[in-house]
């Protein structure tokens, strides 16, 4: 729960969305100086029992496997492992644009990804919740995702040739 995750922002940009779905849950695991910040943007947006805070989780994945979508809303990410470990669960990600988001959120998850602002990820997020068929479809599409690094392991030949 750190600034650059943009929880408090994302929190901010879908509180119309989730009010206008009242179905969608959105459960964020981890600890860290932002809590009192994003239960604080909770509150503000009443949004308590929509988005639940777990605390740190020694076992994500049950709760990304169960899970229809994961979200990151992140400021900034390089490569985080966190998207290739919901693709192997097969949730497709939905992620504010980032150095690595194109690259790395293909393969079935690669419409999921917004413009990074508060107007980009409420636009886009809106959208998937009225059509979310589209979610179904990348579920399926990621069921025969098959993780590796070769492209990666390639790049850093080349670089380093």
């Amino acid at each position: 729960l750190s600034e650059e995750k943009g929880l408090a922002r994302g929190i901010k940009a879908l509180a119309s969305v989730f009010k206008e779905h009242p179905d969608v849950l959105w459960y964020i695991a981890g600890e860290g100086n932002e809590r009192e910040k994003i239960e604080a943007a909770i509150k503000s947006e009443d949004l308590e029992g929509r988005v639940i805070l777990l605390g740190n989780q020694s076992n994500p994945y049950p709760y990304m496997k169960n899970a229809d979508l994961y979200l990151s809303l992140s400021f900034h990410e390089a490569a985080p492992m966190v998207y290739m470990e919901a693709k192997a669960l097969h949730i497709p990600v939905f992620s504010t644009e980032t150095s690595s988001s194109k690259e790395m959120l293909k393969d079935g998850d690669e419409d999921f990804i917004c413009e990074n602002s508060e107007e980009g990820i409420q636009k886009r997020f809106s959208e998937i919740m009225n059509d979310r068929e589209k979610i179904m479809v990348a579920k399926k599409k990621l069921e025969d995702y098959k993780g590796n690094n070769d492209g990666s392991l390639q790049k850093i030949a080349d670089w380093i040739s």
